[in-house]
């Protein structure tokens, strides 16, 4: 049995079919494949794992920038919960800024975004473009 709730609502017991209860048909595998076992630390001792295993997916230095924090796993979930509550999460994602001002230029009377602005970016659809999606899915 799974327990789901709604923003504001009560815990609701879900329950899950099993193969039997489906007419007998192969349940899917979860999305990426079969997980790989993992020994999981307590959360302060998290940081070299978290580590190991993003370098796994991905050498991309902006993404080796934030593995050179510490407090991985706090700063990742508060920056989410930032986001989701309209907040921003720069205090916890310094290192991760864009490294050029956000520009606007004059365009008659009105001021716009600089097009070269959205550049600024690019460090991290890099950093995303270079996920290996083999090793995610349990490749090699």
């Amino acid at each position: 049995m799974v327990l789901v709730r709604g923003p504001g609502s009560p815990l609701q017991p879900v329950s899950e079919s099993t193969p039997a209860e489906s007419g007998g048909q192969d349940r899917a595998l979860p999305l990426g494949g079969a997980a790989a076992a993992v020994s999981v630390p307590p959360l302060d001792q998290s940081d070299a794992l978290v580590r190991d295993l993003v370098r796994r997916l991905t050498t991309q230095p902006s993404v080796a920038a934030w593995l050179a924090t510490d407090g991985l796993i706090r700063n990742f979930t508060v920056s989410i919960a930032n986001v989701a509550d309209g907040i921003t999460p720069e205090r916890h994602l310094r290192r991760l800024r864009p490294s050029e001002p956000f520009a606007v230029v004059r365009q008659g009377d009105e001021l716009v975004i600089d097009p070269a602005s959205y550049h600024r970016y690019d460090t991290f659809a890099a950093a995303a473009a270079s996920i290996d999606p083999a090793r995610i899915s349990g490749g090699s």
